[in-house]
C-alpha cells in the first residue's frame, strides 16, 4: 500500500511539474508575442510617416509643376507616374523603373527568374491572403480581406474586427513566431493605413457608385473601395516579409521597386504611395 501511495505521490509531482513547465513556456510565449506586436506596431507608425512624406513631397511637386508639360493624352498618364517615381526616389532614397515594354514576354520571364514578391495591381481588389503559402496565415486573412471589402462597415469597426482577429492570432499557439510576426506586420500596417488615408483624403465619387465599380477605371470606385485597395497595397507587402525589393503588375507592365535605404517600411509605403495615385487621390 505506501508502495501505491509513493507511486501516486512522484505521479503528482510529476505531473505538477509539467504543468508549471506548461504555464511558464505559455507566459513566456505571450511576453515574447507582445514584443512582436510592439514591433509591429512601430513598423506601421514609420511606415505612415514616410507615406505622408510622399504626400507632402508630392504636393510640393504639383505646385512647381509647370503646365502643358504633359503633351499628348496617350503619354499623359506615363509622364505623371514618371513624376510619381520621382516623388518616391525623393523620400526613400530609391527610384521605381518599368521592365522593357516592348518585350513584355521576356520581361516577366525575367520577373519569375529573379524570384522576388510580384504584387498585380491590375486586380479588382488586392487579396491579402493570395499571397501568402501558411495555410494557417491564409485562414487568418481571408477573415481580413472579408472584412476590408465589407462596404456595410465603417473604418472604426474594420479596425475593431482586426483587432478581435489579432486577439484570437496570439492566442494561437500552433503559428510559428515567424507566421505571427508576419500576420501582426500586415495587419497592423494594413489599419495604420485605413485609418491615415481616410484621414488624409476628401474623395468625391459618390457611394452608389459602388455598385459598379467593378466595371469601371479605379478612379471612379467608392471611396470605401479606394480605401480598401490602398490599404491593401500597403499591407501585402508585409506579407512578404523583409522587403528586399520587388514587382508591382500596372497596366500589364511589371515595374520593378528596389530595396533601399530604409529597407521593408519604405517598400511599403512606396506600394500605398502608387496604389493611391492608381485610385486618383
Amino acid at each position: 500500500m505506501k508502495k501505491v501511495f509513493l507511486s501516486v505521490f512522484i505521479l503528482a509531482i510529476i505531473f505538477s511539474s509539467c504543468e508549471k513547465h506548461e504555464i511558464i513556456n505559455t507566459d513566456s510565449k505571450l511576453k515574447d508575442r507582445s514584443m512582436l506586436f510592439a514591433e509591429a506596431n512601430a513598423l506601421s507608425l514609420k511606415h505612415d510617416s514616410i507615406v505622408l512624406e510622399l504626400l507632402a513631397q508630392s504636393d510640393i511637386q504639383a505646385k512647381f509643376k509647370i503646365n502643358g508639360l504633359t503633351g499628348p493624352q496617350s503619354d499623359a498618364s506615363e509622364f505623371i507616374l514618371s513624376d510619381v517615381f520621382d516623388v518616391i526616389e525623393a523620400v526613400t532614397g530609391v527610384k521605381p523603373v518599368y521592365a522593357e515594354k516592348d518585350d513584355m514576354k521576356g520581361s516577366m520571364q525575367k520577373v519569375i527568374e529573379q524570384q522576388l514578391p510580384v504584387f498585380d495591381f491590375d486586380r479588382q481588389s488586392i487579396s491579402l491572403s493570395n499571397y501568402t503559402n501558411s495555410a494557417q496565415l491564409d485562414t487568418y486573412l481571408s477573415s481580413v480581406d472579408e472584412i476590408l471589402q465589407n462596404e456595410g462597415i465603417d473604418v472604426n469597426e474594420k479596425i475593431k474586427l482586426i483587432n478581435d482577429i489579432q486577439h484570437d492570432a496570439s492566442k494561437n499557439q500552433q503559428l510559428t513566431d515567424e507566421e505571427y510576426s508576419i500576420f501582426l506586420n500586415t495587419t497592423e500596417v494594413l489599419k495604420g493605413s485605413l485609418i491615415l488615408w481616410s484621414d488624409n483624403i476628401v474623395d468625391n465619387v459618390s457611394i452608389k457608385e459602388s455598385v459598379l465599380m467593378k466595371a469601371k477605371s479605379p478612379t471612379q470606385w467608392s471611396f470605401v473601395a479606394k480605401l480598401a485597395f490602398v490599404a491593401a497595397a500597403d499591407a501585402v507587402g508585409a506579407i512578404a516579409g523583409t522587403y528586399i525589393g520587388g514587382y508591382i503588375i500596372v497596366n500589364g507592365v511589371p515595374i520593378y521597386i528596389p530595396a533601399g535605404p530604409q529597407g521593408t517600411v519604405a517598400g511599403l509605403a512606396t506600394l500605398s504611395f502608387l496604389a493611391s495615385k492608381m485610385v486618383g487621390w
